[in-house]
């Protein structure tokens, strides 16, 4: 769970500041 939660967090960083 706590990988899940870690690429959650992850994939919203990335969704509030998309680098690419």
């Amino acid at each position: 769970m706590e990988k899940r939660v870690r690429k959650y967090e992850e994939g919203k960083i990335e969704t509030e500041k998309p680098s690419f």
